[in-house]
Protein backbone atom coordinates (compact mmCIF):
# COMPACT_ATOMS: atom_id res chain seq x y z
CA UNK A 1 0.00 0.00 0.00
CA UNK A 2 1.20 3.41 -0.57
CA UNK A 3 1.02 6.27 -2.47
CA UNK A 4 2.62 7.31 -5.79
CA UNK A 5 6.12 8.70 -5.69
CA UNK A 6 9.05 9.87 -7.45
CA UNK A 7 11.23 8.37 -5.46
CA UNK A 8 10.90 4.94 -6.63
CA UNK A 9 11.78 3.26 -9.75
CA UNK A 10 9.18 4.72 -12.49
CA UNK A 11 7.96 1.39 -13.40
CA UNK A 12 7.71 -0.06 -9.59
CA UNK A 13 4.31 -0.19 -8.02
CA UNK A 14 3.97 2.99 -6.25
CA UNK A 15 6.11 4.58 -9.37
CA UNK A 16 5.16 6.68 -11.57
CA UNK A 17 5.87 5.47 -15.06
CA UNK A 18 3.79 3.17 -17.38
CA UNK A 19 4.06 -0.49 -16.05
CA UNK A 20 4.65 -3.37 -19.21
CA UNK A 21 1.90 -6.10 -18.96
CA UNK A 22 3.11 -8.92 -16.40
CA UNK A 23 2.16 -11.46 -14.00
CA UNK A 24 3.42 -10.52 -10.07
CA UNK A 25 6.49 -12.52 -9.36
CA UNK A 26 6.82 -14.85 -12.80
CA UNK A 27 10.28 -15.65 -11.31
CA UNK A 28 9.13 -17.94 -7.95
CA UNK A 29 8.32 -21.32 -7.28
CA UNK A 30 4.76 -21.01 -6.48
CA UNK A 31 3.50 -17.99 -8.25
CA UNK A 32 0.06 -16.22 -6.84
CA UNK A 33 -3.27 -17.09 -8.33
CA UNK A 34 -4.50 -14.15 -8.07
CA UNK A 35 -3.81 -10.01 -7.66
CA UNK A 36 -5.63 -7.15 -6.59
CA UNK A 37 -5.60 -3.46 -7.12
CA UNK A 38 -7.58 -1.41 -4.68
CA UNK A 39 -8.15 2.14 -5.95
CA UNK A 40 -8.22 4.67 -2.75
CA UNK A 41 -7.03 7.87 -4.82
CA UNK A 42 -7.29 8.05 -8.75
CA UNK A 43 -4.52 10.06 -10.22
CA UNK A 44 -5.55 13.25 -10.29
CA UNK A 45 -3.98 14.21 -13.22
CA UNK A 46 -5.96 11.80 -15.12
CA UNK A 47 -2.69 8.65 -15.97
CA UNK A 48 -2.26 5.62 -14.34
CA UNK A 49 -4.91 3.72 -16.55
CA UNK A 50 -4.95 -0.24 -16.28
CA UNK A 51 -4.43 -2.38 -19.20
CA UNK A 52 -5.39 -6.15 -19.23
CA UNK A 53 -4.13 -8.82 -21.71
CA UNK A 54 -4.98 -12.47 -22.48
CA UNK A 55 -1.96 -14.43 -21.76
CA UNK A 56 -3.49 -17.65 -23.09
CA UNK A 57 -5.21 -15.70 -26.47
CA UNK A 58 -1.78 -14.39 -27.05
CA UNK A 59 0.01 -17.51 -26.63
CA UNK A 60 -2.26 -19.36 -29.26
CA UNK A 61 -1.55 -16.40 -31.50
CA UNK A 62 1.65 -17.80 -31.68
CA UNK A 63 2.79 -20.86 -34.08
CA UNK A 64 3.73 -23.87 -32.39
CA UNK A 65 7.63 -23.03 -32.99
CA UNK A 66 7.57 -20.40 -30.47
CA UNK A 67 5.34 -22.34 -27.97
CA UNK A 68 8.34 -24.92 -28.28
CA UNK A 69 11.10 -21.82 -27.74
CA UNK A 70 9.02 -20.29 -24.53
CA UNK A 71 8.58 -23.44 -23.08
CA UNK A 72 12.42 -24.00 -22.70
CA UNK A 73 13.78 -23.29 -18.58
CA UNK A 74 15.94 -20.68 -19.88
CA UNK A 75 14.38 -16.99 -18.90
CA UNK A 76 14.68 -14.52 -16.42
CA UNK A 77 13.13 -11.79 -14.99
CA UNK A 78 14.27 -9.35 -11.93
CA UNK A 79 15.04 -11.19 -8.75
CA UNK A 80 13.31 -12.70 -5.85
CA UNK A 81 13.91 -11.42 -2.60
CA UNK A 82 12.25 -11.03 0.76
CA UNK A 83 8.67 -13.12 -0.28
CA UNK A 84 6.88 -15.29 1.28
CA UNK A 85 4.33 -17.75 0.63
CA UNK A 86 5.68 -18.49 -2.94
CA UNK A 87 8.54 -21.07 -2.67
CA UNK A 88 12.03 -20.65 -3.62
CA UNK A 89 12.98 -18.31 -6.62
CA UNK A 90 13.21 -20.17 -9.87
CA UNK A 91 15.27 -18.39 -12.17
CA UNK A 92 15.59 -19.55 -15.39
CA UNK A 93 12.22 -20.49 -15.57
CA UNK A 94 9.96 -21.29 -18.79
CA UNK A 95 7.64 -18.63 -19.66
CA UNK A 96 5.37 -21.37 -20.93
CA UNK A 97 4.72 -24.00 -18.26
CA UNK A 98 2.85 -27.20 -19.04
CA UNK A 99 -0.59 -28.00 -17.65
CA UNK A 100 -0.24 -29.31 -13.79
CA UNK A 101 -2.89 -31.60 -11.60
CA UNK A 102 -5.42 -30.55 -14.43
CA UNK A 103 -4.75 -26.79 -13.84
CA UNK A 104 -4.31 -24.67 -16.80
CA UNK A 105 -0.73 -23.52 -18.19
CA UNK A 106 0.82 -20.71 -16.34
CA UNK A 107 2.59 -18.31 -18.96
CA UNK A 108 5.24 -16.83 -16.57
CA UNK A 109 5.83 -13.24 -18.13
CA UNK A 110 6.74 -9.90 -17.63
CA UNK A 111 7.42 -6.97 -20.40
CA UNK A 112 10.71 -6.14 -18.31
CA UNK A 113 11.89 -9.87 -19.63
CA UNK A 114 12.68 -8.13 -22.96
CA UNK A 115 15.09 -5.54 -21.55
CA UNK A 116 17.15 -8.04 -19.08
CA UNK A 117 20.63 -8.87 -20.61
CA UNK A 118 20.32 -12.43 -19.20
CA UNK A 119 17.64 -12.79 -22.26
CA UNK A 120 19.98 -12.24 -24.81
CA UNK A 121 19.42 -14.80 -27.91
CA UNK A 122 15.73 -15.11 -27.12
CA UNK A 123 14.48 -11.74 -27.50
CA UNK A 124 13.27 -12.15 -30.96
CA UNK A 125 10.57 -14.67 -29.31
CA UNK A 126 9.88 -12.45 -26.41
CA UNK A 127 9.36 -9.84 -28.72
CA UNK A 128 6.80 -11.81 -30.72
CA UNK A 129 4.99 -13.24 -27.67
CA UNK A 130 4.96 -9.59 -26.65
CA UNK A 131 3.13 -8.27 -29.83
CA UNK A 132 0.72 -10.88 -29.70
CA UNK A 133 -0.05 -9.80 -26.44
CA UNK A 134 -0.06 -6.30 -27.09
CA UNK A 135 -3.48 -7.53 -29.22
CA UNK A 136 -5.12 -8.89 -26.65
CA UNK A 137 -4.89 -5.82 -24.36
CA UNK A 138 -7.72 -3.52 -23.19
CA UNK A 139 -7.71 -0.26 -21.13
CA UNK A 140 -10.04 -0.12 -18.04
CA UNK A 141 -10.02 3.23 -16.03
CA UNK A 142 -10.47 2.52 -12.11
CA UNK A 143 -11.71 5.40 -9.71
CA UNK A 144 -11.74 5.48 -6.14
CA UNK A 145 -13.20 2.68 -4.48
CA UNK A 146 -12.87 0.34 -7.32
CA UNK A 147 -11.23 -2.79 -7.13
CA UNK A 148 -9.57 -4.81 -9.71
CA UNK A 149 -8.84 -8.77 -9.29
CA UNK A 150 -6.85 -10.76 -12.12
CA UNK A 151 -6.63 -14.39 -12.24
CA UNK A 152 -3.06 -14.74 -12.94
CA UNK A 153 -3.49 -17.61 -14.67
CA UNK A 154 -4.86 -15.97 -17.72
CA UNK A 155 -4.39 -12.68 -17.33
CA UNK A 156 -1.30 -10.14 -17.89
CA UNK A 157 -2.19 -6.38 -16.07
CA UNK A 158 0.18 -3.06 -16.64
CA UNK A 159 -0.66 0.90 -16.39
CA UNK A 160 -0.05 3.68 -18.13
CA UNK A 161 2.29 6.30 -16.94
CA UNK A 162 0.68 8.70 -14.33
CA UNK A 163 0.19 12.17 -15.82
CA UNK A 164 2.45 15.39 -14.41
CA UNK A 165 2.85 14.96 -11.02
CA UNK A 166 4.03 18.60 -10.33
CA UNK A 167 1.85 21.13 -8.18
CA UNK A 168 0.09 18.01 -6.64
CA UNK A 169 1.18 17.82 -2.75
CA UNK A 170 1.71 14.96 -0.71
CA UNK A 171 -1.71 13.36 0.51
CA UNK A 172 -3.50 14.07 -3.03
CA UNK A 173 -1.44 11.66 -5.42
CA UNK A 174 -2.91 8.37 -6.30
CA UNK A 175 -2.75 5.99 -3.76
CA UNK A 176 -3.74 2.09 -4.33
CA UNK A 177 -3.52 -0.85 -1.87
CA UNK A 178 -1.95 -4.70 -3.85
CA UNK A 179 -2.92 -8.17 -2.38
CA UNK A 180 -1.96 -11.12 -3.42
CA UNK A 181 -3.30 -15.07 -2.91
CA UNK A 182 -3.62 -17.86 -4.18
CA UNK A 183 -6.62 -20.70 -3.21
CA UNK A 184 -5.97 -23.14 -0.03
CA UNK A 185 -7.76 -26.10 -0.20
CA UNK A 186 -6.04 -26.92 3.71
CA UNK A 187 -7.15 -23.62 4.69
CA UNK A 188 -8.50 -23.29 8.22
CA UNK A 189 -11.15 -20.79 6.97
CA UNK A 190 -11.90 -22.96 3.50
CA UNK A 191 -12.62 -26.06 5.82
CA UNK A 192 -15.02 -24.56 8.07
CA UNK A 193 -16.76 -23.19 5.31
CA UNK A 194 -16.52 -26.62 2.87
CA UNK A 195 -17.36 -28.37 6.73
CA UNK A 196 -20.71 -26.07 6.98
CA UNK A 197 -21.47 -26.76 3.27
CA UNK A 198 -21.33 -30.70 3.48
CA UNK A 199 -24.02 -30.09 7.18
CA UNK A 200 -26.26 -28.16 4.68
CA UNK A 201 -26.49 -31.02 2.04
CA UNK A 202 -27.11 -33.46 5.19
CA UNK A 203 -30.01 -31.35 6.51
CA UNK A 204 -31.83 -30.96 2.84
Amino acid sequence: MGETTAVKEAASFGGTGGQALHIDAPNVEYVPEYTSLLVLRGDPAGGGVSLLGDLRAAMARLGEADRQALREQVFFEGKAENLRGVGAPRMPFPVLEGDQDGQPAWVRWAGKMLRDPRNTGRTAVLERFAAALAQTTVAVTLGRGQLLVVDQRRIAHGRTALGPQQGFADGTRRWIMQAKATFDPAAPAHQVLAGAAAGRRNDA
